[in-house]
């Protein structure tokens, strides 16, 4: 896991990443799996390590995602569900978080969970999600 190749957690200490690391879990997917699902219960976020995923909302695309880029923030923090499917558009290694373990987090390094929450406000601002 290189969670310095990942902006959102770039500017974290070494000691901080280690332990964002034992909070993640590393999953495989092939081009054409559905990532996450429009109005489905969020409880997950994922950080894309390699590949790459669009951003689909009544089977339009409205962003594509790639190495280094979050997604799945705004129904963690926000909503509950989400609010876009996402698809992987070729094999992709991903990191997820479930939301307890992001909640454990935000207690102890408040600035990640600062950094995701304006993530995803900019997010909000420029797609309308």
């Amino acid at each position: 896991m290189d969670l310095e190749r990942i902006p959102l957690f770039a500017s974290l200490t070494g000691e901080e990443r280690a332990k964002l690391a034992g909070s993640l879990r590393e999953v495989g997917v092939e081009a054409g799996a559905t990532l996450t699902r429009r109005g489905e219960n969020a409880y997950e976020l994922f950080a894309i390590e390699s590949g790459e995923a669009e951003v689909r909302r009544d089977g339009e695309v409205i962003h594509k995602l790639a190495a280094g880029d979050v997604f799945g923030e705004i129904g963690l923090l926000a909503t509950g569900t989400r609010t876009a499917t996402v698809v992987a558009t070729a094999p992709c290694r991903l990191l997820a978080m479930f939301t307890r373990d992001f909640r454990r987090l935000e207690r102890e390094m408040p600035g990640l969970a600062t950094e995701l929450r304006r993530t995803m406000a900019e997010r909000v601002t420029r797609s309308s999600f």
